[in-house]
């Protein structure tokens, strides 16, 4: 079951998102609060140059960082959480 803090702040962060990024974050969420781009790819995303500009985007927008080369993380703690009881919903 999804919480008011789902609701209230990651329901706004997440429409930011076009239906292919939602996609990639739902993936990524799947690893944890953090990820490899390899770990994403063999989840099921497309290969690294389809990925590569979704991630840049998702930076852009204030979605994701990298904490070290060839990975992601969230910039909101939780988000990988409220992510998840997306998927199971």
């Amino acid at each position: 079951m999804r919480t008011t803090l789902d609701l209230q702040c990651f329901d706004a962060r997440y429409t930011r998102a076009t239906p292919a990024e939602r996609a990639f974050l739902r993936l990524a969420a799947q690893a944890g609060e953090e990820a490899t781009v390899e770990q994403v790819i063999a989840m099921g995303a497309s290969g690294n140059s389809r990925v590569q500009p979704k991630i840049a985007s998702l930076v852009s927008k204030g979605l994701l960082y990298r904490p070290a080369r060839g990975r992601v993380a969230f910039t909101t703690p939780l988000f990988g959480d409220d992510l998840r009881r997306r998927v199971d919903a």
